[in-house]
């Protein structure tokens, strides 16, 4: 859909294997079933920016993001079901997601001791914002290429202000048919912000107002595409796609 594009200084050698080797160990613990979407560029690691790779062209994909509507049977029920991104803390809730997805360094550093994001089996995918800022060998990186509409190239995404928005994107990318949003409130239901704990820093309510609008702006290219978009998220601020039951959605 696009080329590659990007880039930036050599990495020392010993960085360059251990990333070839963890990208090679998440891929055995997802087995032949899980097909890996993220790859190296061909000019790594002279260009350091990771490719989407269109992996699940014409199947469902669910992006769990930390709205406060996420419950755990749901999304048991997605397990096996669908492919699976998964953003920030909604790792922790599916730990056999196919991706997850962070863009905030204050997060990883946050996370980066627990055990359960070391031994995440699947692939770890960051922004370049985040990206230049850490160190860690099972990461990948893509292009920041704007706040609004999706991005037509495959080594990068367009933001929405927001990693619910950024993992939309990635799903896009992949070639899927059917996307499927969990966990994207876009406001504080009796206060709550998300389905776990706060963070350490919050981001006000207010904020999300503005991540929701940004959502009207993948339309057309959606449209374009013939991309069904489903929101799941019951009771979500966000007015771009239809919302309904997540065993509806699935069918």
């Amino acid at each position: 859909m696009g080329a590659e594009r990007g880039g930036s200084a050599a990495l020392g050698g010993e960085w360059s294997r251990a990333l070839a080797e963890g990208s090679s160990l998440a891929g055995q613990a997802h087995g032949t079933l899980r097909a890996k979407v993220i790859r190296k560029p061909d000019g790594w690691p002279i260009d350091r920016f990771a490719v989407i790779e269109r992996a699940w062209a014409g199947e469902t994909v669910v992006c769990v993001a930390g709205g406060p509507s996420v419950t755990e049977e749901g999304v048991n029920y997605v397990k096996g079901k669908a492919r699976v991104i998964a953003v920030n803390n909604s790792y922790l809730i599916a730990p056999w997601a196919d991706v997850l997805y962070f863009a905030d360094a204050r997060w990883w550093e946050w996370h980066k001791g627990k055990k359960e994001f070391q031994d995440f089996p699947g692939q770890k995918v960051t922004i370049e914002n985040t990206g230049m800022l850490i160190r860690d060998e099972q990461l990948f990186m893509l292009h920041n290429f704007g706040s609004e509409a999706l991005s037509e190239e495959q080594n990068g995404v367009n933001t929405g202000c927001n990693g619910g928005y950024q993992a939309l994107g990635i799903a896009y990318l992949t070639g899927a048919k059917k996307i499927i949003l969990l966990g994207y409130d876009m406001r504080f239901p009796n206060g709550r912000a998300h389905w776990h704990p706060d963070h350490p820093t919050s981001v006000p309510e207010g904020h999300y107002t503005g991540y929701a609008r940004k959502f009207k702006t993948a339309l057309p290219q959606l449209k374009a595409a013939g991309v069904e978009v489903i929101n799941c998220s019951l009771g979500s601020a966000i007015d771009a796609f239809p919302i309904m039951p997540l065993q509806d959605a699935l069918q």
